[in-house]
């Protein structure tokens, strides 16, 4: 493994803080804002894409002579964006789990909270009375999780639901990870 150095005294600072205060290395820390910092990086570049198809559009109706076949292509390309921006808004009406050591559900936590995001975390936990059809209707995304424990039947779930997170390992087996 590679040597981690932080010249920045602030950011170093700043690292140890919040590597006490989620009861986790230094590493991790690190490594949760590299995630963070990627998924906003993400988000942005949807709506970039989503304007800048708009505008070329816009270029090409404006000229005599467009392709009907080259305007059905965008179209397709703006439903699919339309689509990311869809979840992305669904997502950014949801209650947000952040920045926590160790988070634990069950069925109930769940029907209380309503449709939840999940982001940066050290280790989340679902135990075992929590069913495919809540963890689906109610977990929106799981994003830059160190550590997810579930019961296997949730795997396969999670793992469309799961982005720049670690492993999903079993409830019962942490040793057998599945890494992400």
């Amino acid at each position: 493994m590679n040597e981690l150095v932080i010249k920045d005294k602030e950011v170093l600072e700043i690292a140890q803080k919040l590597s006490y205060k989620l009861g986790t290395s230094i590493e991790n820390v690190i490594r949760l804002a590299l995630r963070c910092f990627i998924d906003h990086i993400e988000e942005r570049e949807v709506t970039k894409s989503y304007t800048q198809l708009i505008e070329e559009i816009e270029r090409m109706s404006a000229t005599p002579s467009f392709s009907v076949t080259v305007i059905q292509e965008y179209l397709k390309r703006l439903a699919n964006l339309k689509e990311k921006i869809k979840e992305l808004n669904e997502i950014n009406k949801a209650k947000v789990i952040e920045g926590l050591g160790v988070v634990e559900f069950n069925a109930n936590t769940l029907h209380k909270m309503g449709k939840i995001v999940i982001r940066y975390c050290d280790k989340v936990i679902f135990h075992n009375d929590v069913e495919i059809k809540l963890l689906d209707q109610y977990v929106l995304k799981i994003v830059g999780v160190n550590v997810i424990k579930a019961p296997r039947k949730l795997h396969p779930v999670l793992l469309t639901k799961t982005k720049l997170c670690g492993k999903i390992c079993d409830l019962k087996e942490e040793e057998k990870s599945q890494d992400l």
